[in-house]
Formats: structure tokens, sequence, C-alpha cells
């Protein structure tokens, strides 16, 4: 379709109002700085299955 899965490695980079919602949370629940950072990337990669899926790709749970 086109589309290239974006890198999900590495150091997230959200944004800063995201970040400044979610920090309460994170905090309640007593994660850790890399807990954190993989909540954002696999949270990037659910968006991504989704926006494949909508345009009619394949989104199987073994893709990135």
């Amino acid at each position: 379709m086109g589309l290239t899965p974006p890198h999900f490695e590495g150091t997230p980079r959200p944004l800063p109002h995201r970040v400044a919602l979610d920090r309460p949370v994170f905090e309640a629940l007593g994660l850790s700085e890399e807990e954190r950072h993989q909540i954002y990337r696999d949270t990037a990669r659910l968006v991504w299955r989704r926006i494949r899926m909508a345009r009619g790709g394949e989104g199987g749970e073994g893709e990135a």
C-alpha cells in the first residue's frame, strides 16, 4: 500500500501535551522510564497496525 513502517525502537518522543497527561498516570502506577518508553512504542505499533488495516493492508500480530 506504499506504507513504510516507522522505526519503533529507541527512545520515543511523545508530544509534550501527551507527556503531561501520561506522567501522573505513569507515576501512580510506579512505572520506570523504560516501562514508559515501552508503552509509547507498543502504542505506536498498535496505531500503525490500525492504519494498515484501515487502508486494506494486512494487520496481523506478527507484523510491525
